[in-house]
């Protein structure tokens, strides 16, 4: 059985839509888990309507679960503790997954005997779609010394915790946790769970469906996020054989990078000063980690290494001009 978890939260116009996608897969050897995680909306309710109306006729198969809110971490952790299933997957509750998502991942571990299923997914705009799998049907093995497998950081393939398939064996036999951080927090358990087994197993299908918004949360920016980065890139770092660091710089720049753009943006939008800004972007800009990353990215494209050159050299002031005119 795979125990699905999905955290809600302000959720009452998408919720309906997240539930009758996980309603329609044709593998149905699954449960439902709803994490009603404080929310101030109606979403409770919604959820407790779909489990009565659905439960009905289907065995009890959906759960919910009300709690005081504790963030997207801490309502995943107490879906865990709850979770029935040989597996355990998650699912946003603003997102949905094609009929095929559990088939698709649970068919990995049919032919590959893998510790982990990984999927691609599609990202939704509006009314615009961009599929990004960046995957072969493939197994990795020796993971942190697989040059391959390192590589898909970059891609975005494993950051995500939703577009995974895990055992739940695993995480409660290494009580693997999300904690409770900001941004990164996806990323940070699948390292610590990449760390406890061998093997990952990638298909090219993009059954998952994660809908972007452009909400306060993707625009939001602090020090806490560069910080959680330095402690990702620190942590691989560690993992990873020293000839291949650059491979982790390349990936974490992008992170690095859109901070700092994050933050140059408030500038321009009159949210934050100058002054506000430009002593915390030279401190985490001298940070030996984030300086990796700016030296080692490499890029053909001219506006892009312009403003690395930019950050490299703490030329804020003419970054915030150039940001403007390409505004």
């Amino acid at each position: 059985m795979i125990s699905i978890i999905v955290p809600v939260y302000e959720a009452e116009l998408t919720i309906v839509d997240t539930v009758e996608s996980v309603i329609s897969q044709s593998y149905t050897n699954w449960e439902l888990i709803l994490v009603v995680d404080g929310s101030p909306d109606n979403s409770g309710k919604i959820c407790d309507q779909i489990t009565q109306q659905y439960n009905d006729n289907h065995n009890f198969r959906i759960r919910v679960i009300h709690q005081q809110n504790q963030g997207l971490s801490g309502a995943r952790n107490v879906g865990i503790l709850h979770a029935k299933g040989e597996y355990v997957c998650f699912i946003d509750s603003d997102d949905t997954v094609e009929s095929d998502y559990l088939s698709s991942l649970i068919m990995l571990y049919d032919e590959y005997d893998t510790d982990l299923a990984t999927c691609g997914m599609k990202f939704i705009n509006g009314v615009n779609e961009n599929t990004n799998s960046f995957a072969c049907l493939e197994s990795f093995s020796d993971l942190f010394n697989n040059k391959k497998f390192i590589s898909l950081f970059e891609t975005g393939l494993m950051n995500s915790a939703c577009n995974k398939l895990y055992k739940s064996c695993i995480i409660k036999n290494n009580s693997l946790k999300f904690q409770k951080i900001s941004i990164v927090e996806d990323l940070a358990f699948n390292i610590d769970y990449f760390r406890c087994i061998s093997t990952v197993s990638v298909t090219t299908s993009t059954p998952y469906c994660y809908r972007i918004y452009n909400s306060t949360l993707t625009r939001n920016v602090s020090e806490e996020m560069f910080v959680n980065y330095i402690k990702i890139h620190k942590k691989l770092y560690g993992l990873v054989a020293k000839k291949n660091h650059y491979i982790i710089d390349g990936f974490i720049f992008h992170q690095y990078f859109s901070i700092t753009l994050r933050y140059l943006k408030k500038i321009i939008a009159g949210e934050f000063t100058q002054r506000d800004v430009f002593p915390i972007l030279r401190k985490y800009h001298s940070n030996e980690h984030v300086k990796n990353s700016f030296a080692n990215y490499h890029t053909s494209i001219n506006v892009e290494r312009i403003m690395i050159f930019l950050i490299r050299h703490k030329q804020y002031a003419l970054l915030c001009m150039m940001l403007k005119v390409l505004s």
